[in-house]
């Protein structure tokens, strides 16, 4: 009686000891699983935080990205404006300087003909000074012919053949009709002295002359008006009225012609002289208009090497935020995947620690029945099997389980960041 009382004495102090410890192993394990949902919570809230910095960098960054990207645009656009412009001044002074190369040209080319139009015009003044004298030398050759009563002449006309290509049409009728009246223009002398021979009546005696027609058939002839003198003269004073008439008249023309001529040629040089002074305003016009493009040109230029230097700062910034927001973008791929990754591990624990808990109150339940049935069996004096065996797979299963746990305590508590 006293050895079944020891023996359940004993039994009763083993199942005390073997709770307390077990309690130990299921608190260990409570606290492992309060741990890693601890963990689990703040890791949640370290992610859904960092996430949101994150996004926000990468907002930032896109922005700043854009705006970055604006300016090179920007300063692209006005690179090709002010290139734009260098051409369009370029050809605006190319322009502006072959205009005044064309003014010079076309002033030295009417200088040419300014010269070879005042040589025609010197020429014609003296074809028409020369036929003035040709003429006034024929009149006074016809007045000479009507008053000394010479020989006709018609040397003057001859040389006045050379210029009658400065008579219009109506004024070269008119030297054609002198022509023609100066051809037929009798020798002076043999018209009187024919005159004179056939109005003469002294030369005829009565019976020649007689009393009747010259048939005498007709009556008592009467005497007839022959012309006599002054009716000669009267025909050539009319004659030469008319030739001298014709001639004032060419002498006339020419004079008008010349003077014509003469006035035409003033009002060509006075153009002349106003085109030259137009050339020579607007060839300084367009020098001024030059010098000031030159001036622009330059400007326009060093604003063009001002803005390619700015152009490679504004790339580089670019590229700049291009990598920063690729970091930004990165960092959140990494920081995902971390956390992910680390949430796994963590429902991994759970799940083991569940498991672990489950096999230990499996454990747990079955020792407690066995200790039951041992002390109902000693209690009854049936003696417990293999006592000895369960202890030691007991103790040689310690090390493991405690090894194992320490592995996981280390990962658990590895530094994320």
């Amino acid at each position: 009686m006293s050895t079944a009382l020891f023996l359940i004495l004993l039994s009763f102090i083993c199942y005390v000891r073997s709770q307390q410890v077990f309690d130990q192993v299921k608190s260990l394990l409570s606290n492992f699983r309060g741990d890693i949902q601890a963990e689990e919570v703040a890791a949640s809230a370290r992610c859904a935080r960092e996430d949101k910095w994150v996004v926000i960098q990468i907002n930032l960054a896109i922005a700043k990205l854009a705006r970055r990207t604006k300016d090179v645009n920007d300063l692209k656009a006005h690179i090709k404006f002010l290139q734009n412009e260098i051409v369009e001044t370029t050809n605006a002074i190319t322009s502006r300087q072959n205009r005044i190369a064309a003014n010079l040209r076309l002033l030295e080319q009417f200088k040419k003909e300014r010269c070879e139009n005042n040589l025609l015009f010197v020429k014609s003044l003296r074809e028409h000074i020369e036929g003035i004298e040709v003429m006034s030398l024929l009149r006074s050759d016809i007045v000479a012919y009507f008053r000394s009563k010479s020989k006709k002449s018609a040397v003057f006309l001859e040389k006045f053949a050379e210029f009658e290509h400065l008579l219009d049409e109506e004024n070269k009728l008119v030297l054609s009709q002198l022509k023609t009246k100066l051809a037929k223009l009798p020798n002076y002398a043999a018209l009187g002295a024919k005159t004179n021979a056939y109005t003469a009546t002294r030369k005829r005696t009565a019976a020649q002359i007689g009393t009747k027609h010259v048939d005498n058939t007709r009556g008592e002839l009467k005497r007839l008006a022959t012309p006599g003198y002054e009716e000669i003269g009267l025909y050539l004073t009319k004659l030469e009225k008319k030739l001298l008439f014709w001639i004032d008249s060419l002498i006339l023309h020419l004079k008008n012609s010349r003077d014509s001529l003469t006035r035409n040629e003033i009002k060509a040089a006075e153009d002349f002289a106003i085109f030259q002074k137009n050339m020579f305003k607007e060839n300084a016009f367009l020098a001024d208009k030059i010098r000031e493009l030159q001036a622009h040109l330059v400007d326009l230029k060093v604003q063009l090497n001002k803005a390619n230097q700015q152009l490679v700062r504004r790339e580089k910034l670019r590229r700049e935020a291009e990598q920063q927001l690729e970091f930004f973008r990165r960092m959140k791929r990494e920081k995902d995947a971390y956390c992910k990754k680390e949430h796994l591990r963590r429902v991994g624990e759970l799940a083991n620690v569940a498991n672990a808990e489950s096999i230990f109150q499996n454990v747990l339940n079955k020792l407690s029945l066995r200790v039951k049935l041992r002390t109902q069996s000693v209690g009854e004096g049936k003696g417990y099997k293999k006592g000895e065996e369960y202890e030691k797979a007991v103790r040689a299963a310690q090390p493991s389980s405690e090894a194992g746990f320490k592995q996981r305590k280390a990962v658990r508590s590895a530094v994320a960041y």
